[in-house]
């Protein structure tokens, strides 16, 4: 049986929120009053979309990737006077961690960053292009993000260089009195199925050793058979109707791999995984769509 984690849990709603002290009348001196004893709450946390925040090694961009359904660079029309990129754009490890000081200066105690973990090789095929003001549209988008996971125990290609893998950035944050806030994902993989031909990784789970442990194999979640195919166990198949998780977490959003938070295996595996990581240095998680994820999680 896996030992018990203590992780330190941050809601998204609670990172930003702010405490403003109030003038004490003479009724209130004699009482204490405090919105939580949670020790991470007197953290200033600073957010990075990793990718997007600093290019701190070009060797590392991938530039190459996925052939003709590329990864680098896909830039869209602008919206509203705004131009858009769908596209890994080179930020990364290094680009934290040579920029802690100007964080740090700015009165940040922690830096919160998106998930690490590797995600596809290529532009996604299916769901529909995305357009002016629409959401939920990922055709031709890349996993530039994070949060499309394939391998949850290995870090993502475009994120590490030499001397400066994810145990070294954190070893650099807490040389600064920084803490590090790791970005973690329960509820889902990456985009599943409507693809124009089954691609590599998508939909896919490895394990820490690369074995394939899961294969959506571009099936929607209805036409999943767990019962005969042990690839579908990781995956629910409800669909938009008869899901029990509701709103738009019900196992159709934009074609998304919907992890069976019932199955043992599935909550063992992402224990494992991060699990990990606390071992390599994170010191606090949020966790993405936390409330569609049972207790024991």
């Amino acid at each position: 049986m896996r030992r018990s984690l203590t992780l330190s849990i941050l809601a998204s709603g609670l990172l930003a929120a702010c405490a403003f002290a109030a003038p004490r009348n003479h009724a209130q001196a004699t009482q204490d009053y405090y919105g939580t004893l949670e020790p991470f709450a007197s953290q200033a946390v600073y957010f990075v979309m990793t990718d997007r925040f600093v290019n701190g090694d070009p060797a590392n961009d991938q530039r190459d990737q996925g052939g003709a359904l590329h990864t680098f660079n896909i830039p869209l029309p602008p919206c509203n006077g705004v131009s858009g990129n769908i596209g890994y754009m080179g930020g990364d490890f290094k680009g934290i961690a040579d920029h802690l000081d100007y964080i740090h200066a700015m009165g940040f105690t922690s830096v919160w960053i998106t998930p690490i973990v590797d995600n596809p090789d290529e532009s996604f095929t299916g769901g529909v292009a995305p357009t002016c003001g629409g959401i939920l549209a990922d055709k031709g988008k890349t996993g530039y993000h994070g949060y499309w996971g394939v391998n949850f125990y290995k870090v993502d290609e475009h994120l590490p260089s030499p001397g400066m893998g994810f145990r070294d950035l954190s070893k650099a944050m807490h040389a600064k009195g920084m803490k590090l806030v790791l970005d973690i994902v329960g509820n889902h993989g990456s985009p599943a199925w409507g693809m124009a031909f089954d691609q590599p990784q998508f939909g896919k789970l490895y394990d820490q050793t690369g074995k394939l442990v899961a294969d959506h194999q571009n099936l929607p979640p209805q036409q999943l058979d767990p019962v005969h195919n042990p690839l579908h166990r990781f995956y629910n198949t409800h669909g938009p109707v008869d899901g029990d998780k509701g709103s738009i977490f019900d196992g159709n959003l934009a074609q998304l791999s919907d992890l069976n938070e019932h199955n043992p295996d599935v909550l063992n595996y992402l224990a494992g995984a991060y699990e990990q990581w606390i071992e390599q240095g994170a010191d606090a998680f949020r966790i993405d769509t936390i409330a569609w994820m049972p207790d024991r999680f």
